[in-house]
């Protein structure tokens, strides 16, 4: 029941969203773009809707392993939408995309012209979404956390915790689901995506615009 009614209020509001977009005549000039930035946490109650008790109905990932707050397909991994009538033509997409590709995708669309020294994570993932790149050439998914790190380079993942010395390591074109740890059996995959991933960390600073923090100050 609360399934249905959690799955009830997001249409409601999405549909009643789409509804003023088509009165205001802006629908056809509208990407819309529906997506998460982690999978479902079934270790806890919901803060948002309610204190509620956990309950898989509500936040499985399955059959991904894992849930917010780790390193598995099911914490990092979620699937997202793109709906723009007349331009988007109805297509799947498999190719890896990061949540900080939307930025560069939006503004690239937008017609922002961005500074030379502005630094930015993602890529423009327009011509994935659209089918112009069919075969888009392999990069490194990054995805750093409190508790460690992954790379995902063409398939291969691996996950590095903080202050643990065993690496896990998952050909997910094969196991998606995580299920056998081939670091032991594949040392050299270990090695080469640690090294990998320490060249990403070198660039894994965030530092707050220097206006904003004047105005702090």
């Amino acid at each position: 029941q609360r399934f249905g009614s959690f799955v009830t209020q997001l249409d409601t509001k999405i549909g009643g969203f789409i509804e003023a977009l088509e009165k205001t005549g802006q629908r056809k000039n509208t990407l819309i773009v529906f997506t998460s930035d982690n999978g479902g946490l079934h270790s806890g109650g919901n803060a948002y809707v309610s204190k509620v008790p956990p309950t898989p109905a509500l936040s499985s990932n399955l059959p991904l392993r894992g849930q917010k707050n780790t390193l598995y397909e099911g914490g990092i991994r979620v699937c997202a939408f793109a709906n723009w009538p007349g331009t988007l033509e109805p297509r799947k997409v498999s190719a890896p995309l990061h949540a900080c590709d939307w930025m560069p995708t939006l503004t690239n669309l937008a017609g922002w012209n961005r500074p030379k020294d502005f630094k930015q994570d993602g890529i423009d993932a327009w011509p994935v979404i659209t089918g112009k790149l069919q075969k888009p050439e392999p990069r490194n998914i990054y995805i750093p956390h409190p508790s460690g790190s992954v790379v995902n380079r063409a398939g291969w993942k691996l996950i590095e915790y903080k202050g643990k010395a065993k690496s896990e390591l998952y050909h997910l074109e094969k196991d998606p689901y995580e299920t056998s740890n081939l670091a032991e059996k594949m040392p050299d995959k270990v090695k080469e995506l640690q090294a990998i991933l320490q060249e990403l960390k070198k660039d894994d600073v965030t530092k707050l615009p220097e206006d904003l923090l004047k105005e702090k100050n």
